[in-house]
């Protein structure tokens, strides 16, 4: 599920259900690259890496440092990270917000849930 929203946690857009091994950035990529987010400011997580090149410079882009086991992040980078989480949590209240509707906590029993546009209609 692909979702976005604004600073008051208002949902400007619900995209559709997808199967939990799809990744996020794939779904982006499907629904939204014709969108133009060239004069908002767009809050990802580490699940978009690689966005900045997808969309461009023109697009301002707030995502997180990722570290690894060979680059671990610097206090800079920690610092950085937990400004980006204290404006993110406001998104994530968002998403938490929807998810108190039962349909999106129960797992579905249809045969091929991506193929049946029903269930994108009852959400």
């Amino acid at each position: 599920m692909l979702l976005i929203c604004d600073k008051n946690k208002r949902i400007l857009y619900f995209g559709n259900i997808y199967l939990g091994s799809t990744v996020d950035f794939a779904i982006f990529k499907k629904e939204l690259m014709a969108f133009n987010f060239e004069k908002i400011r767009l809050w990802v997580d580490l699940g978009f890496v690689g966005i900045k090149g997808v969309l461009g410079e023109k697009v301002d882009v707030q995502i997180g440092h990722k570290k690894s086991k060979k680059h671990p992040l610097t206090d800079t980078q920690k610092l950085e990270n937990r400004a980006l989480a204290k404006q993110r949590i406001k998104i994530e209240n968002a998403i938490g917000s929807v998810k108190r509707y039962y349909i999106l906590k129960h797992k579905i029993r249809l045969k091929k849930p991506e193929k049946n546009k029903n269930l994108d209609l009852a959400i």
